[in-house]
């Protein structure tokens, strides 16, 4: 007989991992069928480590972090972010340069080097004043791999280079094939292949046109951080191009984007910018006109749709989206489609909030991206406010872990985008498993516990502009009422056999109990009573046809949350509001059996 799958909760909604004698089985609720949590396992060995990596997407090189013994947190070896000031005389890192020579400290240990590095890439829109109190813009830096993988900088103030915490591991930051945010735990993915990128770039006069619509540009915008947006679909056979997408009631829809006037940003690499922005490095240096120390990236067959491509036209299209095919047994590829991770939200937000998107492509076409490009994508959403483009929400449907560094970094920007009364809706992860945010995390902090320490999720605890989602299933929870001579009767949900069942699985005697079903909830995303503010209650509907009719993780649920939240603040006025008063508003709070201690005040949300 297969064993019914079910967990054990106390009255406050806690997980009970077993019966004790601590715990008395009257003090219990029963969730049928919901397992505890994941069982997942990391891989040991570096070539199936690697081999996983590639079929999710993953075409950068990646490793774990020195020091960080849980291999959760990886890096792309060879590579520093810095911070350099641009209002010194001709500082050595503002532009690309082939190389430079820095002094250097292995993470190995032994002494310092001169090591020449080459400059990779300037992000284009410069960071806030605020960020640093001087003029600083941020840069990434590789060297040769005939030199340690991992290290750091000594700052003299050589080329303008920024003291301090103004330096991190380009850490990678990924999702799971499917576009379900989540952290590196590569050898939990499911069998799937992700195919080269199908990147088309668009045509800023006509697409331009075609979004300049009167009757939408007093529509709110939702800056959606993601793997891109596919709004052209060019028919196969007829080669037809076509501005419209194929809705999940069978009709077409097109999606409601924001228009930005790349001029305003005064930059001369986003004066085409029109639709959104490109931030992936790895896509612009496969270009033809990335220079000759780049030509791995040009004979990789997953950047073969951008070989004909400029860098700017890369840059100012975000119209890419991750895709993801399930494979066979025997490791062919099916015709079941995953993937169209920011389409989706893209959809979702269009249609249930009203509102425009803003697409910023972070994330590549298997749903991965780098804190470099994160760091570009946010720089680029604080430039397109302060010019005027009435952003009002940041969906955030990704979550990574950060070392110390990075966080700063990080944390930074988020300061930033509060002092500009920007909402960022944050998703949770999927992991089911509890958050834990310190302020300056260590690899020691992160523990074995793969889902402490995610961000921007965890910046919930220090940001009051920063919402964090979680996904929250309707259950029926039973509780077991003791007493000798009780006559035992069953309950509507659950058969009279299953209920043995578990009570022969619990070790109980099933005369000695009565059963009590009570309707509740069980948290399916990542959890905590003090950094997850929501819970979006499933299921979660594609509005996009082009696979799964409902999804599951907590992506989704930042999606229709980030929808409410722009309707509400533009019916709103803008006017200054706290979030729990925001929450208020948008939520019910205090629902039952399975959120207490899971989610702040049990506050709860129903799609819309």
């Amino acid at each position: 007989m297969t064993s019914l799958p079910f967990s054990l909760f106390t009255k406050k909604g806690e997980p009970i991992d077993k019966l004790s004698g601590q715990v008395s089985p009257t003090d219990i609720l029963i969730s049928v069928g919901q397992q505890a949590g994941p069982t997942a396992q990391r891989p040991t060995d570096e070539k199936e480590r690697q081999y996983q990596a590639h079929l999710a997407g993953l075409w950068m090189n990646a490793k774990p972090l020195p020091g960080d013994k849980t291999g959760t947190v990886l890096a792309v070896p060879h590579q520093k972010i810095l911070v350099i000031r641009t209002d010194g005389n001709s500082p050595l890192l503002d532009k690309k340069r082939e190389r430079v020579l820095l002094n250097f400290s292995p993470a190995t240990g032994g002494a310092a080097i001169n090591l020449p590095v080459r400059v990779v890439r300037t992000c284009e829109t410069p960071n806030q004043l605020a960020e640093f109190g001087v003029p600083t813009v941020t840069v990434l830096v590789e060297w040769s791999d005939t030199f340690p993988d991992f290290g750091s900088f000594t700052f003299n103030g050589a080329g303008g280079v920024m003291g301090g915490a103004a330096q991190t591991d380009n850490i990678v930051i990924i999702g799971k094939p499917n576009g379900d945010p989540g952290p590196p735990i590569l050898a939990t993915l499911p069998k799937q292949v992700v195919p080269p990128t199908d990147f088309i770039p668009t045509d800023d006069v006509a697409d331009q046109a075609f979004y300049s619509t009167d009757s939408e540009l007093d529509k709110p915008i939702v800056a959606l951080i993601d793997t891109g947006l596919t709004f052209k679909f060019v028919d196969a056979a007829s080669g037809v191009t076509s501005y419209t997408y194929p809705a999940r009631n069978g009709s077409t829809a097109r999606f409601s984007v924001a228009i930005v006037p790349g001029s305003s940003l005064g930059n001369a690499e986003l004066t085409k910018n029109w639709l959104g922005y490109n931030a992936l490095t790895d896509y612009q240096l496969a270009c033809p006109d990335s220079g000759p120390a780049n030509a791995h990236y040009r004979s990789m067959p997953e950047y073969a749709g951008l070989a004909t491509l400029t860098q700017k036209a890369v840059l100012n299209s975000p119209y890419d989206d991750n895709r993801a095919f399930d494979l066979d047994a025997a490791g062919n590829q099916t015709n079941k489609k995953r993937g169209r991770h920011g389409s989706t939200i893209a959809s979702i937000i269009n249609q249930k909030g009203n509102v425009r998107v803003l697409p910023v492509k972070a994330f590549n076409a298997g749903g991965f991206g780098t804190l470099f490009d994160l760091l570009c994508s946010f720089s680029y959403v604080l430039a397109c406010k302060q010019a005027g483009v009435a952003i009002q929400v940041v969906n955030a449907s990704f979550a990574g872990q950060l070392l110390q560094d990075g966080f700063d970094l990080l944390h930074r920007k988020l300061k930033i985008l509060s002092e500009w009364q920007i909402w960022v809706v944050a998703a949770a992860g999927n992991d089911i498993l509890p958050l834990s945010s310190k302020p300056n995390p260590t690899p020691a902090d992160l523990g074995t516990n793969a889902a402490l320490n995610l961000y921007p999720a965890c910046f919930s605890e220090e940001f009051d502009n920063v919402i964090t989602v979680t996904a929250v299933k309707p259950v029926y929870l039973y509780e077991l009422v003791g007493g000798k001579g009780v006559k035992s009767k069953s309950v509507a949900g659950i058969s009279a056999t299953e209920r043995r069942q578990i009570m022969e699985q619990l070790k109980l005697a099933d005369t000695d109990y009565q059963w009590k079903g009570v309707k509740g909830y069980s948290v399916v995303g990542n959890y905590s009573p003090s950094l997850v503010n929501v819970g979006v209650t499933m299921p979660f509907l594609s509005l996009f046809a082009h696979g799964e009719t409902e999804f599951t993780g907590t992506s989704f649920a930042a999606g229709y949350f980030s929808a409410k939240l722009a309707n509400y603040l533009h019916n709103y006025g803008g006017a200054s509001i706290s979030r729990d008063t925001l929450l208020q508003k948008l939520c019910t709070a205090g629902n039952g059996p399975g959120l207490a201690g899971r989610i702040e005040k049990e506050r709860l949300m129903k799609p819309i």
